[in-house]
């Protein structure tokens, strides 16, 4: 599975910190539900330890894990954990508006599916005033948000104020029709409640009619964010047909969401940081048996985060690392010690050379060092993980 080296060197060292956290997070959405809520769990305190409890990643820890418990643990767990990011929320700075805005955006979900519609308006209000102070309103995470406030008022029967709220949002000058696609758009959005709902009790024919019907209307929205809802509604219908046993068709879903956020990343740096957590399509090949077809598109990833993106963001390192533990699966070592090299270097630029963070990524590069034969630089990437270790545990002394 993916990244599971990486998560039993994180364990083995004792002091992964965020990284683990983060590898945490992003296994949740292909683990088995017991599994995945340990594993949240796991990152909240992680992340605590390592950037303290007000910062954004535990606000994102905090939210993920009440999405995830709901089912497992009930609505009340859910509801503690929502607050506790909230909480957090309130207190970012302007630099974490967009985790703001995806917290904001969960906790009221939560409360519309338990039709306390009064708080998640509040929440979704809240979130709107954040999105329109930021100087990006392009964002694929928040671009729903105006449209889950006006299928929060359909839900109520309060259709004229969700027609007009969708309007007021139209720039000046624009056609009347692009308020029509907005409100079209909303009632899609709309469509993928009942879906998902259908899909929850195993009504996997009618979930699909749904999906499908609000994958029409996105098809042939006129705003800026189409295409993310194309693709977003893409992997839905897709991860269906993968429980109605249907993996060639979910793997044309899954390919053509991929091509779309492929051209849109295109200059766009918000988009280009996504392109390597395509985990739906990964996880079919995986299943499958057919690691080979995993990297292309860790590679194209690699090559527009570099087209787009500064050189050394984080992000081209997150993608060349996982295109490395996909050759380190597939034991091609060889191949996997250069490329995890590139991504090193940008985590050495980025963290410095005494980050306890460091440590991981060092045990992860002699692991596949050792793999590939070269005992003596694995032993030598081992010293420096120890060495870092040492150096933090003299400071806390």
């Amino acid at each position: 599975m993916l990244y599971l080296d990486a998560i039993q060197i994180a364990r083995q060292s004792g002091d992964a910190g965020h990284q683990e956290a983060n590898i945490l997070i992003q296994m949740a959405s292909v683990s088995e539900p017991e599994e995945a809520i340990e594993g949240i769990k796991r990152a909240v305190t992680l992340d605590e330890k390592a950037l303290g409890p007000n910062n954004a990643a535990v606000a994102r820890d905090l939210s993920s894990l009440a999405l995830f418990c709901q089912p497992q643990e009930g609505c009340a767990d859910a509801e503690k954990y929502h607050q506790q990011a909230l909480e957090i929320a309130e207190k970012l700075p302007p630099k974490d508006c967009w985790a703001r805005i995806s917290v904001l955006h969960n906790a009221a979900d939560f409360y519309r599916r338990q039709k306390n519609y009064p708080e998640a308006e509040k929440l979704l209000r809240e979130a709107i005033e954040v999105v329109d102070s930021s100087p990006v309103r392009h964002q694929p995470d928040v671009m729903g948000v105006r449209s889950s406030l006006a299928s929060l008022y359909q839900e109520e029967g309060r259709f004229d104020e969700a027609e007009e709220f969708l309007r007021s949002d139209v720039p000046s000058g624009k056609d009347r029709n692009i308020s029509r696609s907005n409100l079209d758009v909303s009632r899609a959005v709309n469509e993928e409640k009942p879906a998902q709902q259908c899909q929850e009790q195993g009504k996997l024919d009618e979930a699909e009619v749904h999906y499908k019907s609000a994958l029409a209307v996105f098809e042939k929205a006129d705003r800026r964010d189409a295409p993310g809802l194309v693709s977003m509604d893409l992997n839905l219908l897709g991860q269906l047909h993968r429980l109605q046993g249907r993996d060639s068709e979910a793997e044309q879903c899954f390919l053509r969401s991929l091509e779309i956020r492929e051209k849109a990343a295109a200059g766009r740096a918000e988009l280009a940081r996504l392109l390597g957590y395509d985990f739906e399509l990964l996880n079919l090949y995986r299943d499958q048996g057919r690691l080979s077809e995993m990297e292309p598109i860790y590679q194209r990833a690699v090559a527009i985060q570099e087209a787009t993106l500064d050189p050394l963001d984080n992000e081209v390192s997150n993608t060349l690392m996982a295109l490395a533990r996909v050759y380190g699966e597939e034991h091609k070592y060889d191949d996997a010690v250069p490329v995890y090299q590139r991504g090193l270097h940008i985590k050495e630029t980025n963290l410095g050379l005494n980050s306890p963070n460091l440590a991981f990524f060092l045990d992860e590069y002699a692991g596949l060092l050792q793999k590939s034969g070269r005992a003596d630089e694995a032993a030598s990437a081992r010293a420096s993980a120890e060495q870092i270790r040492n150096r933090k545990a003299e400071g806390k002394r």
